[in-house]
């Protein structure tokens, strides 16, 4: 089940503020790192990096963030 709790960012600007090294793509240890820092920001249940990381390589690119952004609103 994913919850949302409070959404207050566009995908992108969001995707932008946890990408710290500014490589346009998400790592799991800026993933992480988001998760403990704001996690009312984004709840997720059984959503997990891999869940988001649909193509496999290890990072979540804006394209398969803004796809999980979406979900998230919709449920």
């Amino acid at each position: 089940m994913v919850m949302v709790m409070v959404m207050v960012k566009k995908p992108i600007t969001l995707f932008e503020q946890i990408d710290s090294n500014d490589n346009n793509s998400i790592s799991r240890k800026e993933w992480r790192k988001y998760k403990k820092e704001d996690e009312p920001e984004v709840t997720s249940g059984n959503m997990k990096f891999r869940d988001i990381d649909e193509n496999n390589n290890k990072e979540i690119g804006k394209g398969e963030f803004e796809k999980f952004y979406e979900r998230l609103i919709k449920d």
